[in-house]
């Protein structure tokens, strides 16, 4: 879980929930985003 631990790092470096928040939701996008591009290439 390198991602979360970086996540959590980033969160803790800006001194703000609110860093650990938008790490975690950039991290949801590309990961869907990825998702939804191998679906499309296996289609």
């Amino acid at each position: 879980m390198g991602l979360f631990w970086y996540a959590h790092y980033f969160g803790k470096w800006r001194m703000l929930f609110m860093g650990e928040m938008i790490a975690a939701v950039v991290f949801i996008v590309i990961a869907v985003a990825a998702g939804v591009w191998v679906w499309w290439l296996e289609r």
